[in-house]
């Protein structure tokens, strides 16, 4: 659905096409990996440092304040090096990249906060519950949280021995709201563009 209104849609949404695409392209590769060499850890080295450019270019497109603006590509620049650091030093290819799973995780948060900000002050005549940033930001924002509050309770769990089976269960359910989400925003988009054709008509 994405790929047929491709080059139609403005840079806005367009980031999001495109890493809907990776992410259903990675998934595969790192499910073969995990069969033919029995570890997928080295596909997170690269697909979370690539999604983490993709988003990070869905939100300069779409965010207003300009230091915010500004500072999206350096801190991308910044996070690829430490992936690069990371898998170097810290955490090898054939383990999680915990810590840069949790620098992405703070990221998205705040630029969604700022983009989630940005659409309530928009005039009260605009729907944003069909604005697909609108959606957008709301996904990213509704995942990060319950990804970060995963990364702080696992751990805590498997420390005092709790049970951790409501916290996968959180976590796995918020996976398809927003992965739905994000299909949302592109139908959503996909809607626009034709509305746009029939007021231009």
């Amino acid at each position: 659905m994405g790929a047929s209104f491709f080059k139609k849609s403005s840079n806005k949404i367009r980031p999001v096409t495109i890493y809907l695409g990776l992410v259903l392209a990675l998934e595969i590769s790192s499910h073969f990996m995990a069969v033919i060499y029995k570890n997928n850890m080295p596909g997170f080295h690269i697909s979370i440092p690539l999604y983490f450019l993709i988003i990070g270019i869905f939100f300069y497109n779409n965010i207003v304040d300009k230091k915010i603006r500004r500072s999206i590509p350096f801190t991308v620049a910044a996070l690829i090096l430490f992936a690069i650091v990371n898998a170097v030093y810290f955490q090898p290819l054939n383990s999680f990249p915990d810590n840069v799973a949790k620098g992405t995780t703070f990221f998205y948060i705040v630029w969604a906060a700022f983009l989630f900000i940005q659409h309530l002050d928009n005039s009260s005549a605009e729907n944003i519950f069909a604005n697909p940033v609108f959606i957008t930001a709301v996904a990213i924002m509704w995942f990060n949280i319950i990804s970060l509050s995963f990364f702080l309770l696992y751990p805590f769990m498997m420390k005092y021995n709790l049970p951790n089976n409501s916290v996968f269960t959180i976590h796995y359910f918020s996976n398809y709201v927003y992965y739905l989400l994000l299909l949302l925003s592109i139908v959503l988009a996909k809607i626009q563009i034709s509305n746009d054709r029939k007021i231009l008509q």
